[in-house]
């Protein structure tokens, strides 16, 4: 894309260019825009947040810790804590997320701080920080996986035992919820599908749903009569052989368990 073509676009096409990973264009039109105000650290930010995404760390880090002060955006504050996560600075990142959190307290942040001392191996502190993320979310399964996994690096024993048992209870809940929201979603589908028969888009988002529940009985009878339906489709055809091989698996599973039951 030329030079010229910029002259009309704003921050928002950054964004975009970003989303499309078209980071060439964004970094281009981002330094552009810098040429033209120096002092903008709005601008200086989203080319330290480009640079970060193209992995080019130090100049990454280079431009935000310039611009990044006492009260600068929370924003700020999380990529500079991301970047030094990557040039494996733990401790300085450690410190981002605390003054992250001094601007905007989020158990995210908190859990952060945790990951950073446990990978500095302090995981005594790392616990406590897992467990301050806890107190403000309690049921944040990605968190109690992180407090399981420290408390095993602590030996101990007991505490991690239970806290296995309350991760499996929880994730059978989750996944219990999440069929009953996809029974709920192909109710809908199969309702629109009796006016429409022919809709492409629903017929996909009913294989998808029935792979989602395990169905895959259904999913593949669904996927053959679309298939044959529209012959020069062929988006589900590796998705066809992965559900084929699972239920060559599971049926082997199955005949393996009724021989040892037959021992």
């Amino acid at each position: 894309m030329e030079k010229f073509e910029y002259e009309h676009m704003s921050l928002k096409d950054v964004k975009q260019f970003i989303a499309d990973k078209n980071f060439e264009s964004a970094l281009e039109l981002v330094n552009q825009r810098i040429e033209k105000d120096l002092s903008n650290k709005k601008l200086q930010f989203t080319k330290a947040e480009i640079l970060f995404q193209t992995k080019e760390l130090e100049r990454s880090f280079k431009i935000i810790d310039e611009i990044t002060e006492f009260g600068s955006p929370v924003d700020f504050w999380v990529l500079k804590a991301k970047i030094c996560e990557q040039l494996l600075q733990f401790q300085a990142s450690f410190d981002c997320y605390d003054e992250a959190i001094g601007i905007q307290p989020k158990s995210k942040y908190t859990f952060e701080q945790g990951n950073m001392k446990f990978k500095l191996k302090e995981f005594e502190e790392a616990l406590t920080y897992y467990e301050r993320a806890l107190f403000l979310n309690p049921h944040n399964i990605k968190f109690l996986k992180a407090k399981y996994q420290v408390l095993q690096k602590l030996s101990k024993h007991k505490e991690s035992q239970n806290l296995k048992n309350v991760l499996a209870f929880l994730e059978m809940n989750f996944s219990l919820q999440k069929s009953i929201k996809r029974y709920s979603k192909l109710k809908v589908i199969n309702k629109k599908l009796r006016k429409e028969p022919a809709n492409l888009e629903n017929k996909s988002k009913k294989i998808i749903l029935l792979v989602g529940l395990k169905k895959f009985s259904s999913a593949i009878k669904n996927i053959e009569n679309f298939e044959q339906e529209n012959p020069s489709e062929t988006k589900f055809s590796g998705l066809k052989k992965l559900i084929t091989r699972q239920i060559n698996v599971i049926s082997n599973q199955l005949i393996d368990t009724s021989k040892e039951l037959e021992k």
